[in-house]
């Protein structure tokens, strides 16, 4: 976490905090405690713009431990919150990783037209060395072949052929079915609310 200024602000009128016997970055996690902020959402005057007075900022509550237990307290909820962060950051990436593996697996269906340039290259590669330079450059030129074992250790279980479907052209040997036939029962459970 970051190290907060030893002044708070509040934007509109502005109010100047100045700090004393409290860690500032233990204030500013109080700030986002619930008891906190239900004092600011209780206090805050309703108009137009939400508006919260001095007088009321100097009444708020805080438990306030001694100070060398505040700073424990911020550097441990710190580095939690960095770490929340990070997982936070981990998961987005792995979930676009996700998503690119599916789109170049069934969508694009990258390890077909792998295994087709292959299969060209080694058909090429009995016949002449010079087409299987050919095929295998323009392969490359368009993606197909990729040199990182992470794109191709599966390619193996997918066809090197295409065939058509209602749906344009597929991977042999598979199909295009409904729902309904894949599926033997599918059902909806409403929920039961229940009532104090």
């Amino acid at each position: 976490m970051s190290e907060i200024r030893q002044i708070f602000a509040w934007v509109k009128n502005i109010a100047a905090i100045r700090l004393h016997k409290i860690n500032p970055n233990f204030l500013y996690l109080a700030f986002q405690s619930d008891n906190i902020k239900n004092q600011i959402e209780f206090s805050t005057v309703r108009s137009t713009q939400k508006t919260l007075s001095l007088k009321a900022i100097n009444d708020f509550s805080i438990l306030l431990p001694p100070l060398l237990e505040q700073r424990a307290i911020a550097e441990v909820l710190g580095v939690l919150d960095d770490k929340i962060d990070l997982n936070r950051r981990m998961n987005e990436t792995l979930e676009g990783m996700a998503e690119a593996l599916f789109k170049s697996w069934f969508v694009d269906f990258d390890p077909v037209h792998r295994n087709i340039a292959r299969s060209r290259h080694s058909e090429c590669n009995e016949e002449s060395p010079a087409g299987a330079r050919g095929i295998l450059r323009s392969a490359q030129d368009d993606n197909f072949i990729q040199n990182d074992e992470t794109f191709t250790a599966f390619d193996h279980l997918f066809p090197d052929a295409f065939e058509d479907s209602p749906l344009g052209l597929i991977p042999s040997g598979w199909g295009v079915e409904k729902i309904e036939k894949i599926i033997s029962r599918l059902s909806i459970k409403k929920r039961r609310h229940l009532t104090n």
